[in-house]
């Protein structure tokens, strides 16, 4: 069993406050995208997971992480046999990790016969991560609480998305830009409910229309990623936004020969980059 465990972008994200449990209520319209990992999965005696990148193979890893808790909680005694084939790149705001976590429970759900409900599946994306119940659905989503309030959102129209991963290396990158989050940045999710509006009247999305909370925390403690940005802009991005708690930046276009454009300029200055379009499959499809 082969499937495919997509990326997604933040169209907005802000935070609307600090919960008791340390966690922080956020308010964010995400959008899956068809860049992603390829996971196969097979039974085995034992659960074991290789990849392509060695340092994906740990028990910290949210597909054995989701592995092990869907077997406790089920009883299920035996194994299965995973190979992560890892895409998207890591610690980027893309969401690997979480997705991964949540294509695995779809995936063991059904190689297992376990029959467990969509609402039983949300309960244990709970424990594993707050983007995990998001990727149980793909698509458009308006995202609240500690991520685990999914509103389906739809009419977004096909979007090409350009994509910079800067090749920084930035360590506990979530817990680092948390701290530097202040009260004066809370919101009350008023802007990611207006876009949700504009889109179901059907109309245009512009830069206008993303936002993020991180965006100038990054510019105050790492400068060097205005860097990525300004040549974004050089090669024809109207606009640039951070997706999730970064450091990738992002621009998109109805229009796909526009998007391929900056693409191609990008390229031809060395600076690693992905064209990318906004996708929703279904939790069902299998490949």
């Amino acid at each position: 069993m082969i499937r495919k465990s997509f990326a997604k972008i933040n169209i907005t994200l802000e935070i609307l406050g600090k919960r008791n449990d340390g966690y922080h209520n956020i308010s964010s319209l995400m959008q899956t995208i068809d860049l992603s990992d390829e996971i196969t999965f097979a039974y085995s005696d034992t659960i074991k997971l290789r990849s392509n990148l060695r340092s994906m193979e740990t028990d910290d890893n949210l597909i054995i992480k989701a592995a092990s808790t869907l077997s406790k909680l089920t009883g299920y005694t035996r194994g299965a046999d995973i190979y992560l084939n890892k895409k998207i790149p890591l610690s980027s705001g893309m969401g690997g990790g979480s997705s991964n976590g949540a294509c695995a429970l779809l995936a063991l759900n059904s190689l297992w016969g376990l029959n467990l409900s969509s609402n039983e599946l949300l309960g244990i994306c709970e424990d594993l991560g707050s983007d995990v119940s998001f990727f149980l659905g793909h698509g458009t989503a308006l995202v609240q609480g500690k991520g685990n309030i999914i509103e389906t959102v739809e009419h977004l129209p096909r979007l090409y998305f350009v994509i910079v991963t800067p090749d920084v290396e930035i360590h506990n990158k979530t817990s680092l830009l948390y701290s530097h989050v202040t009260t004066e940045m809370f919101t009350e999710g008023a802007f990611s409910r207006d876009v949700v509006n504009r889109i179901s009247h059907n109309l245009p999305l512009r830069g206008g229309d993303t936002c993020n909370v991180f965006s100038d925390i990054y510019h105050n403690i790492f400068p060097e990623i205005d860097w990525y940005r300004n040549n974004l802009i050089e090669c024809g991005a109207e606009w640039v936004q951070f997706t999730g708690s970064g450091p990738s930046l992002y621009t998109f276009s109805e229009d796909e020969q526009l998007a391929l454009d900056i693409i191609n300029k990008l390229v031809h200055r060395g600076i690693r980059c992905t064209l990318s379009s906004t996708t929703s499959p279904g939790i069902t499809d299998l490949i």
